[in-house]
């Protein structure tokens, strides 16, 4: 059984991590977007609401 280390040191394991962390990454921005999109609509909906 290889070591761990030797599984990290892999080039094909690389790529996976990077792409992992590209992801989590692209997910916390569209996130962060999405949010203040949907807060912004929110708040036009209730500001129509209460005239």
């Amino acid at each position: 059984m290889s070591d761990y280390r030797d599984i990290f040191r892999k080039p094909e394991t690389l790529n996976w991590f990077k792409a992992a962390m590209g992801m989590n990454i692209t997910r916390d921005c569209l996130l962060d977007i999405v949010k203040e999109a949907t807060h912004e609509l929110y708040r036009s909906i209730r500001k129509k609401i209460n005239f």
